[in-house]
């Protein structure tokens, strides 16, 4: 085969791993045919230890129980630092779909693995237990970015060391390499043509172009409450950092107002009613919240309880819109036959002042004593 095929298709061709006679070990091989006057005069190849490759992959570690492993095209394992590759056996069941960031299950374990298409059909996986995950998007990215930029700058080393043509292809993804871990996805690199060189260089352009997809996804995932589809708590922990440093930034010149509310009883309904109609009550509640400051970012920051910040506009017509809220959930209380449908919550109100609040955590302190101080009063009658 690596006789044949270079000769009977005209171009290079890398070939699978390999027992070699002459040497007794694991290579893979880089076959690419030669022609004289456009008469073909044989194969010129170079063996290369498969060794290179697999301490590249064993140095591949993230978080505790992460590491990657390679598998060829047909979907058998190649390489795998716990397993017996030799023995062929099948890559984890989804990892051979042709979407780049799995979701699967490995001896009940739940892993996130994102792969790449290696130059000679081969493909690199990486993989981490969902678990070891937990939030840490941007650390995890960064690790995938340093792992395909490794991966690749591994293989670009092994193949133009041949052809002599290797420092300026390396100079620019080195530079792109750090771009990428600066947290820069906005970079450029030159076509570069037909040749090798240029499809490495569109292979990294189209990485660059998936790792942004991911970032997006990963951070939907992250900061969306599953239940009412609203920021979650981490979303709006996120949220107020920012604004801590557009406050500093501001020299505390910045006008703003956090509402705090909370749904009155949650667990008398979830008691009498169950769960699913909890589940209702809540959705009823976050959707009233969102009609009204449709012009807010709003989050679910906790079990009975939501956040609104009131900027611009809607910060200008707080008062308007609170008055508003409060009908729409008075209204939803005369209308509604269910009680999981009868919005009743307890709100209050802070606005930034210079004078008293040295952080945007105050302002949210201000409204939660605000919001419990409502909620004594709407229990005892006030």
């Amino acid at each position: 085969m690596w006789f044949t095929v270079p000769r009977a298709t005209g171009r290079s061709v890398w070939q699978p791993p390999y027992i070699t006679e002459t040497l007794g070990a694991r290579v893979i091989s880089y076959n690419v045919p030669v022609y004289w006057n456009d008469r073909f005069i044989g194969v010129v190849g170079i063996e290369i230890n498969f060794s290179v490759l697999t301490d590249q992959v064993d140095h591949i570690r993230l978080y505790g129980h992460g590491y990657a492993f390679i598998n060829g095209s047909e979907g058998k394992l190649i390489y795998h630092p716990l397993l017996d590759e030799t023995a062929n056996p099948p890559a984890p069941d989804g990892l051979l779909s042709g979407d780049k960031l799995v979701r699967y299950q490995y001896e009940g374990v739940e892993k996130l693995a994102v792969w790449m298409p290696l130059n000679n059909g081969m493909r690199l996986n990486v993989t981490v237990p969902v678990s070891e995950i937990n939030g840490n998007w941007q650390q995890l990215i960064r690790a995938m970015i340093a792992v395909s930029v490794i991966v690749l700058a591994v293989f670009i080393l092994l193949t133009y060391h041949l052809t002599g043509r290797i420092t300026n292809p390396l100079q620019k993804l080195t530079e792109a390499a750090r771009q990428l871990d600066a947290g820069n996805y906005n970079i450029a690199l030159s076509d570069g043509g037909n040749d090798e060189v240029g499809v490495l260089t569109r292979a990294v352009s189209h990485l660059v172009e998936h790792l942004k997809k991911y970032i997006s996804g990963l951070n939907d995932l992250a900061y969306a409450d599953s239940l009412t589809s609203v920021r979650n708590r981490g979303a709006f922990d996120a949220f107020v950092r920012n604004m801590e440093g557009e406050l500093l930034e501001a020299k505390g010149q910045k006008e703003f107002a956090i509402c705090m509310i909370d749904c009155n009883d949650l667990k008398v309904i979830n008691d009498r009613s169950g769960h699913e109609k909890g589940d209702l009550y809540l959705k009823a509640a976050c959707s009233l919240v969102c009609h009204v400051f449709v012009h807010s970012p709003v989050f679910r920051i906790g079990g009975d309880e939501f956040a609104v910040i009131l900027q611009k506009s809607d910060y200008e017509h707080r008062d308007e819109l609170l008055a508003r809220f409060d009908e729409a959930c008075a209204e939803s209380r005369s209308r509604e036959a269910d009680v999981w449908n009868q919005v009743n919550v307890a709100r209050g109100v802070a606005v930034y002042d210079p004078a008293i609040d040295g952080t945007v955590n105050d302002v949210v302190r201000r409204a939660d004593k605000l919001m419990y101080e409502n909620k004594w009063q709407m229990k005892h009658g006030g």
